[in-house]
């Protein structure tokens, strides 16, 4: 429990007519959990099941004061339910307060059985950034998994406002944003799911499946030195929600040793930047 108090100090001498004042107090009883986000979810979501074959999707609405790009997608798996399920993830444009009728952008993905140490989202990047503006939609989807289900986390202490939250039953778009007794009396919430934007940076294309496979960083985890096997230009360290938190000095851009040591521990990006200009992103674990 904390308590707040104000108390009203007048400032005159002891001797005056007025002394101090009333006190406003106000007790805060830390036991409420809803009440404090932590960025973990209360509860779960999936798309409930059918029999029919087909695919049904959720999607979030969200609108734009200028122009950017979706980068990615994350979402919150309840593991180890969901593991091994695929998902496809799309971006929409509006069409009449409602997605088009075919995605701009689609991306499948194939949730894992276990996440990094620290790590509770998945981050699923579309083959290139995808243009958007003005009113845009994000979403995932699937097809039956017979009597599974693909649970995500869902966040109770923020639900979305009426129309930003729909739900695609077999084409058909309709308003989900209050409508969780179909999908098993859940309550209303918001389901973890963030679009990953570039806030129009320059995209610069990441290098192939093959070429990033040659690149590596050891020791991982690491206490802050890490070496790069691997011949780049330059090299940043991303954080978690992909800002730069780290950028390799002018006299040490591309030696075989990154000194990390005053960054915290946790899970980190190691972007490479090679001779041609392509990306190569490697995670990277500091313990502390």
């Amino acid at each position: 429990m904390l308590r707040h108090s104000i108390y009203l100090l007048t400032g005159e001498a002891a001797t005056a007519l007025t002394v101090r004042n009333d006190t406003i107090s106000r007790v805060t009883e830390l036991r409420n959990y809803y009440a404090y986000d932590d960025g973990t979810p209360e509860a779960t979501l999936s798309i409930e099941r059918f029999s029919t074959t087909g695919l049904r999707y959720r999607a979030y609405r969200f609108d734009l004061n200028k122009p950017d790009q979706v980068r990615s997608l994350r979402l919150y798996p309840i593991l180890p339910a969901a593991a091994g399920r695929v998902i496809t993830i799309n971006v929409w444009d509006d069409q009449n307060g409602k997605p088009t009728a075919q995605p701009k952008a689609t991306q499948s993905f194939t949730i894992p059985a276990a996440l990094p140490a620290g790590q509770r989202f998945v981050e699923i990047n579309f083959p290139a950034p995808v243009p958007v503006s003005g009113t845009f939609y994000v979403g995932y989807g699937h097809g039956q998994f017979g009597n599974a289900v693909v649970p995500f986390g869902l966040d109770l202490n923020n639900a979305p406002p009426d129309g930003y939250f729909l739900k695609n039953t077999f084409g058909v778009w309709e308003n989900a944003s209050f409508d969780f007794s179909s999908v098993g009396g859940a309550p209303a919430g918001a389901i973890m799911m963030r679009p990953v934007m570039t806030n129009n940076a320059t995209v610069t294309a990441t290098a192939d499946a093959q070429t990033a496979a040659a690149f590596s960083l050891y020791p991982n985890p690491s206490t802050g030195l890490v070496r790069v096997e691997g011949n780049y230009q330059r090299a940043a360290v991303l954080d978690a929600m992909g800002r730069t938190v780290w950028t390799q000095p002018a006299a040490q851009l591309g030696q075989e040793t990154l000194n990390l040591e005053q960054l915290a521990g946790g899970i980190y990006v190691v972007q490479l930047t090679l001779p041609n200009g392509l990306l190569v992103n490697k995670r990277l674990v500091l313990a502390r």
